[in-house]
């Protein structure tokens, strides 16, 4: 009795079994159609083909110097798979600020192949020397790309300006008055160039006078200093003389002043103009070493 009580259960889950089975494959007898889409992801890495040579370079005085060239590129998955937006160059050099472009131009060449132009610009205060080049792009797959071979020489260049470019010492002068300051004090010098100024030289000419142009006051009688206070160091006739405490390193904007001061003569000397339009126009020179 038991044995047949149990066959009918197993039976029962038998059937109950197949009833559950048999479900999907009624359901399966209507149709659908679907849409299937693939995403087809590049395998190949981009390569930077070529970097063009970068020629010396001169520093251009107060201002930028803007340095184009161009790198090649290819990928074999196409050169539409280049992310052009990502392609960038660099200048760089120990201790320097790095100079950069990136949104270097693209110009197609072929099938799996573009150019990119970039234009990088350079202070007038960046070190002289060799600076490293390095231009890179990733791919839409994110795969990247990099060359740091190349380098080129940034000159040396020593410049400066002056302001302003003539002194004078006023009127109404009396024999003998000492210590009289330049009514255009101070002559400021600017660095504008990647050398620092190390050193000021002055080189003074006789003053001559207009009317009796017998008369002169020599270069003697004038002190240049760095400070604007009486005294500094005493010029001499058509001798470069260093003004002691002027310097100007390189940099955004980096300048120092030069002052300058009369003793006029109190004696051999006649009411009238002195100037340098009879004689000699003064100089002033700067010297300097590249860091």
């Amino acid at each position: 009795m038991k044995k047949a009580e149990i066959s009918a259960s197993l039976l029962a889950v038998l059937v109950c079994l197949v009833v559950v089975l048999t479900v999907p494959f009624v359901m399966a007898s209507s149709s659908a159609t679907h849409t299937v889409s693939l995403a087809v992801v590049g395998t190949n890495t981009p390569t930077i083909d070529a970097v063009d040579p970068i020629a010396a370079q001169d520093v251009t005085p107060g201002s930028t110097k803007t340095i184009t060239f161009s790198f090649t590129v290819s990928d074999n998955d196409g050169y539409t798979n280049l992310n052009d937006s990502s392609a960038s160059a660099y200048f760089t050099k120990s201790g320097e600020t790095t100079r950069s472009n990136t949104s270097c131009s693209v110009t197609n060449i072929d099938w799996n192949t573009n150019n990119y132009t970039c234009a990088v610009a350079m202070q007038f205060y960046d070190a002289a020397g060799t600076w490293n080049v390095n231009v890179s792009i990733n791919d839409k797959d994110g795969r990247h790309a990099e060359n740091a071979t190349t380098t080129f020489t940034y000159n040396t260049g020593l410049h400066m300006t002056m302001t302003p470019t003539a002194v004078s010492f006023g009127t109404n002068l009396v024999a003998g008055q000492q210590d009289v300051a330049a009514t255009d004090d101070p002559i400021v010098i600017t660095n504008k160039g990647n050398v620092n100024i190390t050193q000021v030289n002055v080189t003074a000419y006789a003053l001559i006078g207009e009317t009796l142009p017998a008369y002169s006051i020599s270069a003697s009688n004038f002190e240049a200093n760095d400070a604007d206070a009486a005294g500094g160091d005493t010029l001499v006739n058509a001798t470069a003389i260093t003004v002691n405490g002027v310097t100007a390193n390189r940099g955004a904007s980096s300048s120092d002043s030069v002052y300058f001061y009369l003793d006029v003569p109190s004696s051999n000397i006649q009411p009238q103009t002195y100037s340098t339009s009879g004689g000699t126009v003064w100089n002033i020179g700067v010297y300097g070493t590249s860091s």
